[in-house]
């Protein structure tokens, strides 16, 4: 069976398209860019300066749409990344609403770092077991859910996290064991 997930990080990319998964990045935009995108092109600017299409991996790896435009029944599970994304998502809001109607729909939602903090902005982590960058524990803690610094990664029902890069085998792990339940 392969599975979709919607990956936005250029580093876990090529490990999932090479675990079998079809990768579809999904694009909003942020309230901050590092810097901007190349003029006159189709770019969209992440974190750090990095643009989408992305310039290390083929574009035949994956597919690019705007996250507005990504319809529940084309993935199975989701990945927020951690250091701006986190913050830029919740500065555009749009992307909770994706976050809550993907968790409603029963998806794998996996984050990292950071990326516990939309998570608790979408009201998503209530009682649930999470890891991720120790900025991310209050927000955690004040919406009800546990948080512990000390795992490199989780499974909780259809949540998956991660504490920090360092981790990502762990967490890739975690990951595709939770898409293959």
């Amino acid at each position: 069976m392969q599975h979709t997930i919607t990956v936005p990080l250029l580093e876990i990319l090529e490990v999932v398209f090479y675990r079998g998964a079809k990768i579809i990045i999904g694009t909003f935009t942020g309230a901050v860019c590092a810097r901007p995108p190349l003029l006159g092109l189709e770019v969209v600017q992440g974190n750090f300066g990095m643009s989408v299409p992305l310039q290390e991996i083929p574009e035949s790896y994956y597919d690019i749409k705007k996250l507005s435009e990504i319809g529940m029944g084309e993935f199975d599970g989701l990945l927020i990344p951690g250091a701006f994304c986190p913050w830029n998502m919740i500065e555009a809001g749009t992307p909770l609403e994706f976050l809550k109607n993907a968790d409603e729909a029963g998806k794998i939602l996996s984050y990292m770092c950071h990326g516990p903090i939309p998570m608790s902005a979408a009201d998503l982590v209530k009682g649930k077991k999470i890891t991720g960058w120790l900025a991310s524990k209050d927000a955690v803690i004040s919406m009800g859910g546990d948080f512990n610094a000390d795992w490199a990664a989780t499974i909780d029902g259809n949540h998956v996290s991660g504490r920090t890069p360092p981790e990502l085998p762990e967490f890739l792990d975690a990951i595709t064991e939770a898409l293959l339940r």
